[in-house]
């Protein structure tokens, strides 16, 4: 247990604990007690600022740094553009390539996806693995869809770029606050990538701008879902501009060091205060 925290010390939140109630219960009095001697606390969104209820009470003190990452590794070299054509030709069927990529568990919604591309002339690849990988294919076996969707497993993070290259749309079906910000969209964004994504209060409305960098519907609907890839799949413009205002957007916001400067600087502002204001130790007493 921590004790005698050095103060002023700094918080990155960066998620509420929503799946397991349990644990919150036991963790929350610590958990506030430690958010309420924090100097300051950041977040990678105003969305999650104004909407999680871990930051209630803490609002006056949040700093919002989104992250970064280095942008040069997601620019279209030719050898990044003949990777994405392999990694394109690798997934079976004919037709717009779409594309999912992160953990397969309950909440990231893919049920909800193989569902949505049922009568779509689309094909499918779902980059990551997890404890429902199992279930999903069965799920697409049964749905006559394995002829056009590819399970792909976990990728290395260095290889998602060229993935994220091939794709004509990135699609993120998640249904619930779990999904606290989504690196993968930010990282399509960088690509040129347009987004779908579900209605959370969450900072996954940070990184896909609705109607600017792509469409965003309620969550748990794989008839909105269909709605809005068929909108992509027939309007070769609109992705085309989706994609470009999200890649200006990721070169705005997501940049590595931009993040740095402004959260060393966050840090010097606290070490300033210190000389002039002792902040009391932290107890779990």
């Amino acid at each position: 247990m921590l004790r005698d925290l050095p103060s002023p010390y700094v918080v990155s939140f960066l998620m509420d604990i929503y799946r397991r109630p349990i644990m919150l219960k036991l963790l929350e009095p610590v958990l506030r007690r430690f958010m309420a001697g924090a100097a300051r606390i950041i977040v990678w969104s105003e969305e999650f600022r104004d909407k999680s209820p871990g930051l209630a009470g803490f609002r006056d003190r949040v700093t919002v740094i989104p992250p970064g990452f280095d942008l040069e590794h997601y620019r279209l070299t030719p050898e990044m553009k003949a990777e994405a054509a392999r990694v394109r030709s690798s997934v079976p069927g004919e037709g717009p390539l779409v594309l999912f990529v992160g953990r397969l568990v309950a909440f990231k919604g893919v049920t909800h996806l193989l569902a949505a591309i049922r009568n779509l002339s689309v094909r499918l690849a779902v980059v990551g693995d997890g404890l429902l990988r199992g279930q999903l294919e069965q799920e697409a076996r049964e749905a006559g869809l394995m002829d056009r969707v590819l399970f792909a497993g976990a990728a290395p993070r260095h290889t998602l770029p060229a993935w994220y290259h091939a794709a004509d749309m990135l699609v993120l079906p998640s249904v619930s606050a779990s999904e606290s910000f989504s690196l993968v969209m930010a990282e399509a964004s960088a690509c040129g990538v347009p987004l779908i994504s579900t209605d959370l209060p969450t900072g996954v409305l940070f990184v896909n701008r609705a109607g600017q960098t792509g469409l965003v519907v309620p969550p748990g609907s794989p008839e909105a879902l269909r709605d809005a890839i068929r909108t992509l799949v027939d309007n070769p413009g609109l992705r085309s501009q989706f994609g470009a205002r999200g890649r200006e957007r990721a070169f705005q916001c997501f940049d590595a060091k931009t993040m740095a400067q402004r959260t060393l600087e966050l840090y010097r502002n606290e070490a300033r205060k210190t000389a002039v204001r002792p902040r009391p130790a932290f107890s779990t007493a």
